[in-house]
């Protein structure tokens, strides 16, 4: 899957806003839609609300990773 140049954006924007904790969405219809990291250990893991599986037709998702180099390295899927 290709994303928009607009939208890789909007993902990198995220990861960088929610840093030091992992950022993290879904992808919906060719848009990142930002979504809440419900994990009890959000600077080192990430984890979505099982709802949206059953509100949305989810072509992919993203979270941020956290480095010592690096403010926000973003895996996109």
């Amino acid at each position: 899957m290709e994303l928009p140049l607009e939208e890789l954006r909007a993902i990198a924007f995220h990861g960088r806003y929610k840093a030091p904790e992992e950022a993290c969405g879904i992808i919906v219809g060719g848009k990142a839609l930002p979504c809440a990291n419900l994990s009890h250990f959000p600077k080192s893991r990430f984890e979505l609300d099982s709802e949206l599986w059953l509100k949305h037709d989810i072509q992919g998702f993203y979270h941020s990773h956290r480095s010592e180099e690096h403010t926000s390295e973003l895996q996109s899927r």
